[in-house]
């Protein structure tokens, strides 16, 4: 079966101008250092040309700062497989499971972790692609000692992407270097993203972060480790589901941050329950007092994982919250994870914070990075409360509702059409 490069850009779809440009150039480059700001396209871009190399019959990675966050690239690559020939998608073979896969006759494609080191080793490799970059803990150090090598027996080529993150960053350093060729894209170079909206989102960033996040461009924001917070007091909530984090201190202040998904994809930290010298059954009483209060009927709870563990054969802090009527559920082990996925969807105006929420807030704006780290210092009682709760609902696919608009349903037509004869002729 023949099937070209040519024919497989119109059946998921022509890159825009500006994506055409950068996918020039990692056609050409060994290294590559794409920063764009948000909404560019440049993870539809390459995870595109990630399958397009698979289908090659080439060895590929692409690894995130997490396992939520590789999740989302492979969900990119599925979206772009759908949109193949019949007789070309039925050949590809899909592991669903962690570590994600991708495979086509012989070229495998895998979706991987760096914060699992020992993974990131053992492999001859065509092709890396480094997702969100800037958030990549030890980036270098990874670069070097994992990366690098896995490209030298297959000449391989490796490009990294991602939103700047500041110049104190290993990303910084890592596109300083002179095998490196950068290339910067910005938000306004989409042209299916509403100018309007842009307008509206870079009137309301300060100079540096639409630098940062709308231009792409790696600007100094040293000590701040949440910059851009969205505080807004919502009077009616379309609730799509809803989520309370559970971070539990014996001899530490103790913290609830309720979070509900509402029905546009954004996330809003409702209110928040601080409390000190409470035992379990008190802060549990607190918790169900919180969803109450705020009219929450149906809501998940996540807890700090280490409250599952049994002390010299004692009954659990989990167990405690239950027999009160709590139904807790271990919360994500991934500090740095989580907290990259609160980054991201507070640049992207997608976390919304209530004023309400006066401790969360404190520790929201008193948090200080640590030098080249995503993690940070100071208080971390209801931010560890905030990201257990996002990243429990960030879980869980969201369902847009169907565009049926006249536009929506001639493009759907048009697609259809392509893969048919694109079907056709290669069946």
């Amino acid at each position: 079966m023949k099937f070209t490069e040519h024919d497989y850009w119109q059946s998921i779809g022509d890159p825009h101008p500006r994506q055409s440009e950068l996918l020039d150039l990692v056609r050409v480059s060994r290294r590559v250092a794409a920063t764009a700001g948000r909404r560019f396209g440049k993870s539809w871009l390459l995870s595109a040309w990630t399958l397009w190399r698979t289908l090659k019959g080439e060895q590929v990675w692409w690894v995130a700062p997490s396992h939520q966050l590789a999740r989302v690239g492979f969900e990119y690559v599925l979206s772009h497989a759908r949109q193949l020939p019949t007789a070309i998608r039925k050949q590809l073979v899909i592991k669903r499971s962690s570590p994600y896969e991708v495979s086509f006759r012989t070229g495998l494609c895998q979706f991987l972790s760096s914060d699992n080191e020992w993974q990131l080793q053992g492999r001859g490799l065509d092709l890396i692609i480094v997702d969100e970059a800037g958030e990549v803990d030890n980036l270098l150090y990874i670069h070097d000692q994992y990366l690098s090598p896995c490209l030298l027996d297959r000449s391989g080529s490796l490009i990294c992407i991602g939103t700047p993150r500041g110049r104190h960053t290993d990303y910084y350093q890592l596109c300083s270097r002179p095998e490196f060729v950068r290339f910067v894209g910005s938000s306004y170079d989409n042209p299916y993203i509403s100018k309007d909206e842009l307008e509206r989102l870079s009137a309301e960033l300060p100079e540096q972060l639409k630098l940062q996040e709308l231009e792409g461009e790696f600007v100094d924001l040293t000590g701040r480790a949440f910059p851009d917070l969205a505080i807004e007091l919502f009077e009616q909530l379309d609730i799509d589901r809803a989520c309370c984090g559970l971070d539990w201190g014996t001899w530490s202040p103790a913290a609830a941050v309720l979070v509900v998904r509402l029905s546009d994809g954004r996330y809003y930290a409702v209110d928040e329950q601080y409390g000190a010298d409470l035992n379990a059954h008190q802060f549990a009483d607190l918790v169900r007092d919180l969803c109450s209060r705020n009219n929450i009927s149906k809501c998940d709870f996540v807890l700090d994982s280490s409250c599952f563990n049994r002390t010299d054969g004692l009954i659990s802090v989990a167990e405690r919250f239950r027999e009160r009527g709590v139904d807790v559920r271990p919360a994500t082990r991934d500090r740095l994870g989580s907290l990259a996925l609160l980054r991201q969807l507070m640049a992207e105006r997608r976390l919304v914070i209530s004023p309400a929420c006066t401790s969360l807030l404190d520790e929201l704006r008193n948090a200080e990075l640590v030098d080249g780290r995503g993690d940070f210092t100071g208080s971390d009682h209801a931010i560890d409360a905030l990201r257990y709760a996002v990243a429990h609902l960030h879980q869980y696919p969201f369902k847009r509702a169907q565009d049926t608009s006249p536009e929506a349903i001639w493009q759907h037509a048009v697609r259809a059409a392509r893969r048919q004869r694109a079907g056709a002729k290669y069946l």
